[in-house]
């Protein structure tokens, strides 16, 4: 028997491709990361969110933190 663990995967960009669209509704992704490349402003990542919540309801979104001083996503 083998098992599957989910992956974690990212994107490049501030909104999703066709290309991350397809990626997301792969069955071993089970989450995305966001980094400060993905953000624009608050409406922005409003937008982004459910926009990968559209694909995938089911999915786990994280925010990168690591790297030193924490910076997240600046208002």
């Amino acid at each position: 028997m083998t098992f599957h663990a989910p992956l974690i995967i990212d994107i490049a960009g501030l909104s999703l491709t066709p290309v991350d669209r397809q990626r997301l509704k792969h069955p071993l992704v089970g989450g995305l990361i966001l980094f400060a490349r993905n953000w624009q402003d608050r409406r922005q990542l409003t937008e982004l969110t459910s926009e990968i919540k559209s694909v995938r309801p089911d999915i786990l979104i994280c925010v990168d933190h690591e790297g030193g001083r924490v910076q997240r996503f600046r208002t």
